[in-house]
């Protein structure tokens, strides 16, 4: 497998309950926290061979939920389009990345937080300047 970073985009779920939103300090830790997440998934990128080979590409959400601690609980695929063999990929890249850098507190909801990360795989191409 070579690797490739996957354009990643974290859409953090935050508390529903939360009425008036983040706080600006609350907002920063936030973001230093996805960044975090980030850079601990961008260090487990990859790109089947096979893929590359054949000039495939795809996108492949995967939603997972993280502990407290950062410890992947679970995880499954919210949504693909293009090659079925990124499906495997995006998933082990989350697993291999676990545990990720513990969450901010106030954003767990019962202990939890999921998170949805979008995987685009496109071979030669490098299109996430946030997992540099």
């Amino acid at each position: 497998m070579r690797n490739l970073i996957p354009a990643l985009a974290l859409m953090v779920a935050v508390l529903a309950g939360c009425q008036s939103g983040p706080s600006p300090q609350e907002q920063a830790e936030q973001n230093l926290w996805v960044s975090q997440v980030l850079h601990q998934i961008a260090l487990f990128k990859t790109f089947p061979e096979e893929a590359r080979v054949r000039n495939l590409h795809g996108i492949v959400k995967v939603a997972f939920v993280l502990d407290a601690k950062g410890n992947l609980l679970r995880q499954r695929i919210t949504e693909h389009s293009g090659s079925p063999l990124f499906l495997a990929v995006a998933q082990q890249i989350v697993t291999d990345a676990s545990p990720m850098p513990a969450p901010p507190s106030w954003v767990l909801e019962n202990g939890e937080i999921e998170v949805v990360a979008p995987f685009v795989f496109v071979p030669g191409e490098d299109p996430c300047g946030l997992c540099q």
